[in-house]
C-alpha cells in the first residue's frame, strides 16, 4: 500500500505524523468533551469515556490503518507497546511528579481485569493469527468490561475524574474542533504508518520493533499529557483510571477493531515469545552457557516434526512456526543460538532421526559435513550474496513477513554466513567430494535438472 521512500523522508513523515497526532488528539478530546457537555452528557461519562478513550484514538487509527495495509506487526506492536509505555512510562513519570494514592477498586478489580484480558489475548493470538472471530470476542469482552469498570469505579466513592477541566465552547465550535481533530488524526495516522513502514525497511529492523517503540510512545503522548496534568492537580484516581482504561481500550478495542477491519493472518513470533523461547526468556544469545542451561530446561519433544503429504513439518512446542521463522528477529539470532554445542548436538540428533523415514531429501548448512556425511549424493548449493538477498527479500515481501531493504537482507545473510562458517561446532563448509552448484544465474527448474543429472544411476525415478 505504501511506496518506498528515502530514509530521510521516512523520518520526516514519522516526526510530522507524531506531531500532528499529538495536536489533533488534543483538539479532538477538547472538542468532543465540550460537545458532550453541550448535549447534556454527565461529567463522569465525559471524563471516563470521552476523554479516557479520546486519548486512545491515535492508537486505534494507527493500528486500524496498519492492519488494513497488511502491516500486522506494526499494528500489534503499537497496541501492546502503548500498554507497556502506559504502565512503565506514564505511571512512573506521573508518580515522580506527585505520589499516587491507590484506592481499593484498583487492586481488587482493575489489576485483575488487566491480567485476565492479557491471558485471553494470549490464548486468542497464540496460533500466530487474529481472525474476525477472535476480534469479535475481544470486542464483546470490551463491551462488557468497560461499563462494569465504570460502575465499580463510580460506586467506589468520590469521582476524581470530575476534576477534569472541560473548556467552554459553543455547540458549533465544539463540533468543528471534534471533526477537525478527527480528520487531522486520520491523515496523521497515514503519515505515521507510511513513515514507520519505510523507516523499518530502511534500517533493517522489524515493524514490530518500530511499533513497540517509536509508534507506541508517540501515540501515547496524549495519555502522558493527561496524566501529568492530573498528577500536578493531585488527582491520583484520574491518573490510574486513564491508564487502566487506556490499556483495556488498547488490548480489547484497538486490537479487536484492527482485527475486524483486516484479520491478521500472521505476525512476528516475538509478539508471543513462543517460537523463539530463548529471546522471550531474556537469555543473551551471545552467552552460550546461558543458552545451554536454558535449552536443557526445555521439556522433551519441545522441538520435533510430523510427516504430512510426504513432507516433513517442523514443530516448536507442538505447533508449526511457519513463515515466522524467516522474520528478521529470528534471522538475527538463529546462528548465535545454533552455534552453542549443546544446541547443535540436539539439532543434529533430531535431523539424523529423519533417516528412519526411508529415502529423503534434506537441506541445511551442515547436512553434508556433520549430519549425513556418508550419503552417496551430496551437493553444495551456493549463489552470490546479491542474488540470495534478492530472493529472500522477494519471498518476504510476497508473504508479508518483513519489510527489510535489500541491503539489510544482504547484511543479515553475510553476518549469518560469518557466524556459521567460523563456529567451532559443525561450521558451514564445503565437504570433500560434493558437487558444487552455483545457482546465481539458474532457474529453480535448472537447479533440479542439474541435481537429477548428477545422481547415481537408478536414483532418479
Amino acid at each position: 500500500m505504501y511506496a518506498d521512500i528515502p530514509v530521510s523522508l521516512a523520518v520526516v513523515l514519522v516526526v510530522s505524523g507524531l506531531a500532528l497526532l499529538a495536536w489533533s488528539s488534543d483538539r479532538f478530546v477538547a472538542g468532543s468533551a465540550a460537545l458532550a457537555k453541550n448535549l447534556g452528557v454527565s461529567q463522569f461519562v465525559i471524563g471516563m469515556v470521552v476523554i479516557g478513550f479520546g486519548t486512545s484514538a491515535p492508537e486505534l487509527l494507527v493500528s486500524a490503518f496498519s492492519g488494513a495495509s497488511g502491516h500486522s506487526n506494526l499494528s500489534l506492536g503499537n497496541a501492546y507497546g502503548s500498554c507497556f509505555f502506559n504502565i512503565a512510562g506514564i505511571l512512573g513519570v506521573a508518580a515522580l511528579v506527585k505520589p499516587i494514592v491507590v484506592k481499593k477498586s484498583i487492586p481488587r478489580f482493575g489489576v485483575p481485569v488487566l491480567l485476565a484480558i492479557s491471558a485471553v489475548s494470549y490464548i486468542l493470538i497464540r496460533d500466530g493469527s487474529l481472525s474476525r472471530i477472535d476480534a469479535a470476542i475481544l470486542l464483546v469482552i470490551f463491551a462488557i468490561t468497560m461499563p462494569l469498570y465504570c460502575f465499580i469505579d463510580r460506586k467506589g466513592g468520590d469521582a476524581a475524574q470530575d476534576g477534569e477541566e472541560i473548556k467552554e465552547m459553543s455547540f458549533a465550535a465544539s463540533l468543528a474542533w471534534s471533526l477537525a481533530g478527527l480528520v487531522v488524526m486520520i491523515g496523521a495516522s497515514h503519515l505515521l504508518v507510511w513513515g514507520s513502514v519505510d523507516l523499518a525497511r530502511s534500517l533493517g529492523v522489524s515493524e514490530l520493533m518500530i511499533g513497540l517503540t517509536v509508534v507506541a510512545i508517540g501515540t501515547s503522548l496524549p495519555e502522558l499529557a493527561s496524566a501529568l496534568a492530573a498528577s500536578r492537580r493531585g488527582e491520583s484516581e484520574l491518573v490510574l483510571g486513564n491508564i487502566i482504561g487506556s490499556n483495556i481500550f488498547n488490548m480489547l478495542a484497538v486490537v479487536g477493531i484492527a482485527g475486524a477491519i483486516s484479520p491478521i493472518e500472521k505476525f512476528s513470533p516475538c509478539v508471543l515469545g513462543r517460537d523463539l523461547p530463548v529471546l522471550a526468556a531474556g537469555v543473551d544469545t551471545k552467552d552460550q552457557a546461558a543458552i545451554a542451561a536454558f535449552a536443557s530446561s526445555l521439556p522433551g519433544g519441545f522441538a520435533g516434526y510430523r510427516v504430512e503429504d510426504g513432507r516433513v513439518k517442523w514443530l516448536v512446542d507442538g505447533a508449526e512456526p511457519g513463515e515466522a521463522i524467516r522474520t528478521p528477529e529470528i534471522n538475527a539470532n538463529a546462528s548465535l543460538v545454533a552455534a552453542t554445542p549443546e544446541v547443535r548436538a540436539s539439532i543434529t540428533a533430531l535431523l539424523r532421526s529423519l533417516s528412519s523415514l526411508g529415502d529423503i531429501i534434506v537441506e541445511g548448512r551442515d547436512i553434508t559435513t556433520a549430519v549425513f556425511p556418508d550419503t552417496p549424493a551430496r551437493f553444495y548449493l551456493t549463489a552470490s550474496a546479491e542474488v540470495r538477498a534478492a530472493r529472500r527479500r522477494k519471498e518476504q515481501v510476497e508473504k508479508g513477513i518483513s519489510s527489510e531493504s535489500a541491503e539489510a537482507v544482504k547484511a543479515s545473510l553475510l553476518a549469518r554466513d560469518k557466524i556459521d562458517s567460523t563456529r567451532k561446532c559443525a561450521p558451514l563448509a564445503k565437504a570433500d567430494g560434493v558437487l558444487e552448484i552455483d545457482s546465481s544465474d539458474m532457474s529453480f527448474e535448472a537447479v533440479v535438472e542439474a541435481v537429477l543429472s548428477a545422481l547415481p544411476e537408478g536414483w532418479a525415478s
